[in-house]
């Protein structure tokens, strides 16, 4: 009787045991190597493209081998925007103005006062202030990034779109980029894998974290696009597939 109650004990810890390395294994389990850079196109207000792209084996829905990741991705700018020469200017609904040489902004507010006819300030008068005292920051600004400094080690918001296994599945991604931009280089966060095209019916869809991280080969310029080169570069995608509604009337 004893015997029987150690062998029931025995194989009811074996399902358990078997039950929690089943449940730990992700569905989704990619891996490979990849590598980024800036993109062809020149900087923006919004911000600067860069491309990523990746071989990655494992599993999705099923077994995968060598199958191809492109996304083309956004960062945002080191700076917000800058007047006169400057890789990154700014868009057109920021005006800016050209104050006149050794105009300083309480000459321009009272200058403002006198044109409006009263003395005190009014509101064309502190925005006259506020427009040639931006002015001034942005001009300093510029002679920093003219200057030549290296870019700040640390992380960039990054969103992007593309492809997986050639137009099998889409590709969305919203993390971050990050580089000390001498040595090392990681781009991380969600990213979500979708059977493509969406239809009417179940479709798959992948949900996971995509690391990407490696090293600098070409760091980026002073100026300009903030996104270096990198060598080559180990890349995980590890998360959970299921089936879903896609169109939800």
């Amino acid at each position: 009787m004893k015997m029987i109650g150690f062998a029931a004990l025995f194989i009811g810890l074996a399902v358990i045991a078997s039950s929690a390395r089943a449940q730990s294994i992700p569905s989704l389990n990619l891996e490979g190597t990849g590598d980024l850079g800036p993109g062809p196109g020149a900087c923006v207000a919004a911000g600067c493209s860069g491309m990523f792209s990746a071989t990655l084996s494992g599993k999705l829905a099923g077994d995968v081998t060598a199958a191809p990741l492109q996304m083309n991705f956004q960062v945002a700018n080191r700076f917000v925007c800058a007047c006169g020469s400057t890789a990154v200017p700014c868009p057109a609904a920021i005006p800016c103005p050209t104050p006149a040489s050794g105009t300083s902004a309480s000459d321009a507010s009272a200058e403002a006062s006198s044109k409006t006819g009263g003395g005190h300030s009014n509101v064309e008068a502190q925005i006259a202030a506020l427009q040639h005292q931006t002015q001034s920051l942005q001009q300093q600004m510029n002679a920093i990034v003219t200057g030549g400094l290296s870019l700040i080690p640390g992380c960039l918001p990054a969103t992007g779109n593309g492809t997986f296994s050639g137009t099998q599945y889409t590709v969305n991604f919203a993390g971050q980029l990050c580089s000390d931009n001498a040595t090392n280089l990681v781009l991380s966060g969600p990213i979500s894998i979708v059977q493509s095209p969406l239809s009417a019916g179940l479709v798959t869809w992948a949900a996971g974290t995509l690391v990407a991280s490696g090293t600098v080969h070409i760091p980026a310029p002073p100026t300009g696009n903030p996104i270096p080169i990198s060598g080559p570069m180990v890349v995980s995608i590890v998360g959970a597939v299921g089936e879903i509604p896609a169109l939800v009337p």
